[in-house]
């Protein structure tokens, strides 16, 4: 997985380092591993499915970003802890299979789906020796920048009663290579604005025969 800007320090070490695999999240809760031991962190959901961690009262703790994903029977949970004065706002992470973009009828049909022609054309420069797997990163780019638009998402509402609507789609992948950033258009655009996020950029691994994505939201 690439490392982001060194301007923001030991953040994103810390979500290089707190990505992990697991089997199941049971009571409302997860267990990360950290430098210092295991910790339990009670999660909640908000009222767009994304979770975000608690403390024993039930209150959503601001020293914790976490985003949660599923693909298969594997479970992958991102999380960080910004640095005092980071730029970091939100973070989304997203499994996603390269098989559901094997250069097949099936495959093409799912790439023309969920990927704009232009990411289809960046998606044979990305890994040009597996294109699957380019798509799978592409896509996965956009799932897990909206993902990481939850957290900011819910302290706006926290303030403001003005809807900010925008989906998954609402996101385009332009450059796949430095993992630099997306255009957006209008929706996510006016709610990007609104939200003060000025930046999305995003790394990627692979596991197994998926494709990990982690999309941090800067302000």
């Amino acid at each position: 997985m690439t490392s982001g800007s060194p301007e923001h320090g030991d953040v994103f070490t810390e979500v290089r380092r707190g990505i992990r695999s697991w089997g199941a999240h049971e009571a409302g809760g997860i267990t990360l591993s950290t430098a210092s031991g295991e910790r339990w962190i009670p999660i909640a959901y908000d009222d767009r499915g994304a979770p975000y961690p608690t403390d024993e009262t039930g209150r959503e703790r601001d020293d914790l970003l976490l985003s949660l994903s599923d693909e298969d029977d594997l479970v992958a949970c991102a999380w960080a802890s910004p640095a005092p004065g980071s730029r970091l706002v939100g973070l989304g992470c997203d499994l996603v299979s390269i098989r559901d973009f094997a250069e097949d009828p099936r495959g093409e049909r799912m790439a023309e789906l969920l990927l704009t022609s232009e990411e289809r054309a960046l998606a044979q420069t990305l890994i040009p020796d597996n294109v699957p797997a380019s798509r799978a990163v592409l896509f996965g780019a956009k799932e897990a920048s909206f993902k990481a638009c939850a957290a900011p998402l819910r302290n706006w509402y926290r303030e403001h009663d003005e809807k900010l609507i925008f989906e998954v789609r609402h996101f385009h992948s332009v450059d796949g290579v430095t993992e630099r950033g997306d255009a957006r258009d209008k929706a996510a655009q006016h709610a990007l604005d609104a939200l003060g996020i000025v930046c999305l950029s995003f790394s990627y691994t692979t596991l197994d025969d998926k494709i990990l994505v982690v999309s941090r939201a800067l302000q």
